[in-house]
């Protein structure tokens, strides 16, 4: 058998949660806890969801567990035990510290008071290098977002400002977080804390905030069920960075092979994940196969 181990990092909501439009083929969240659960996989989930709504979505899809979580947009990072659950990892906090003094990042409620459209999110979702808003649904966010970014940079506070948009809330959502905090940064500081080599990790995503890792030298998936703005967003900035090697669009091989049963070629949701660890871990191919996610005729 081949000798491999792979890091494989998946945001959550629409990516492992089939909780969007797309159907979720039967077994596809089974397959994906047998290959997780092989001894050669290290799963760390990436999300902008806080530790309790991570646990809780665990609980709710019966997710396998990971053994890190990268939450809050990558502000915070846990080791996680399936005994304990999780503990949180001090050095990325002192890592996030070195380039944003907390104390400085602390102030930032106050540098904001003169927009009013700013209502601060519940205290939960409030960290120490994340700052989290919300705005009502018909604000104009890119001017928005233009004048806070540069309000910020006159005040010389390392941060960078992310915003999106919950349909459950109907309201816009921004966050202001230390310029670190983000996916991209905090999985990189992962990987190279537990001595992952660049063929051996992949990561997997839908939306728009997962786009920075995308275009990075990370191997990267998007799953089928990522929206066509999306993708094409994704393919452009893949190609801007001539990256495109790193890139893989999951797709929907049943339908174009004329096929209407759902099954896991739909590379819908987890079944796209499997579908690009196929891509980029020929050593796993083996594994797959052996759980029911074989993907031999697309080579």
């Amino acid at each position: 058998m081949s000798v491999w181990e792979l890091l494989l990092a998946c945001d959550m909501d629409q990516t492992v949660i089939p909780n969007g439009k797309a159907p979720e083929a039967p077994g596809a969240r089974q397959r994906f806890g047998d290959f997780c659960a092989d001894g050669r996989v290290q799963l760390v989930y990436v999300t902008g969801r806080d530790i309790g709504l991570v646990e809780a979505a665990m609980a709710e899809y019966h997710l396998p567990t990971p053994e890190f979580v990268i939450t809050d947009v990558g502000a915070q990072m846990y080791a996680y035990d399936a005994q304990t659950g999780p503990k949180i990892l001090p050095d990325w906090h002192a890592h996030l510290a070195q380039g944003c003094p907390p104390e400085a990042f602390a102030g930032i409620d106050h540098h904001l008071k003169a927009w009013a459209v700013l209502q601060p999110q519940e205290s939960e979702r409030q960290k120490t290098f994340k700052h989290s808003y919300y705005v009502e649904p018909n604000a104009d966010m890119p001017p928005l977002v233009q004048e806070i970014k540069t309000h910020l940079a006159h005040l010389g506070l390392p941060v960078s400002v992310i915003w999106s948009f919950d349909d459950a809330k109907n309201a816009w959502l921004l966050d202001i977080l230390a310029r670190e905090a983000n996916k991209l940064d905090a999985l990189l500081f992962l990987c190279e804390r537990q001595g992952i080599g660049r063929s051996e990790r992949v990561f997997a995503g839908d939306s728009g905030n997962d786009l920075a890792v995308m275009e990075s030298e990370l191997a990267s998936v998007l799953v089928a069920n990522a929206t066509d703005s999306v993708r094409a967003e994704a393919k452009r900035l893949a190609a801007k960075t001539g990256r495109e090697a790193s890139l893989y669009l999951a797709e929907n091989w049943g339908e174009n092979l004329g096929e209407t049963d759902l099954d896991h070629r739909c590379g819908h949701y987890a079944d796209g994940v499997l579908q690009g660890v196929w891509q980029f871990v020929p050593a796993a191919r083996p594994l797959l196969t052996q759980i029911g996610a074989d993907f031999s005729w697309m080579e």
